[in-house]
């Protein structure tokens, strides 16, 4: 694992699907499918 993206959302329901969307693209353009995503 190259990258790990660790955020906290407490009460952010409303964000998550757009969170995970723009973290997973951020990370997938600096080390390709090696990162994990822990909300």
């Amino acid at each position: 694992m190259k990258l790990s993206i660790v955020a906290t959302l407490y009460q952010s329901a409303p964000y998550i699907a757009e969170f995970h969307q723009r973290a997973s693209a951020a990370a997938r353009r600096l080390v390709g499918d090696d990162y994990e995503v822990v909300l």
